[in-house]
């Protein structure tokens, strides 16, 4: 129980930590920014890890004409990215299922737009009417 907790209450430290850094770009305050987007890379939740490392690498990107450090601090973090992505959803050569907050962060969508997505997907690509658990689950029995 006690875990629990403390795993919750990490999560909201994690989302708190991300948005500050959000704020904190909006307003234009980019070194700020990427010292806060920088410590919820070690997230235990990936959609806030996998978004700190999408800004972190657009940030670099858009430096990376004027200076080859920024260019490689975007490469070095592009990799990281991709070990994330490696390491969390390939199961034995088969890709894993997304969570749809993390598949929503990856393609600027909400949640529940991709639940909605998988349901129409389950009637469109398996001619059956279910939810998104049902989707999910003819997938993992197709991979």
């Amino acid at each position: 129980m006690l875990f629990g907790a403390l795993s919750q209450q990490t999560t909201y430290l994690d989302k708190t930590i991300k948005l500050l850094g959000d704020i904190a770009a909006l307003e234009g305050k980019w070194p700020q920014a990427c010292d806060y987007w920088f410590q919820t890379l070690q997230s235990g939740d990936n959609a806030i890890r996998i978004d700190a490392y999408r800004k972190l690498i657009n940030y670099y990107d858009s430096l990376a004409e004027y200076d080859e450090k920024h260019h490689r601090m975007a490469s070095h973090l592009s990799q990281r990215l991709n070990t994330l992505y490696r390491d969390n959803y390939e199961n034995n050569g088969a890709t894993s299922i997304f969570q749809p907050s993390e598949i929503a962060i990856l393609v600027a969508s909400s949640p529940q737009s991709i639940t909605n997505l998988r349901v129409r997907l389950l009637q469109k690509l398996f001619n059956e009417t279910g939810g998104a658990k049902d989707f999910d689950q003819r997938i993992c029995q197709n991979v």
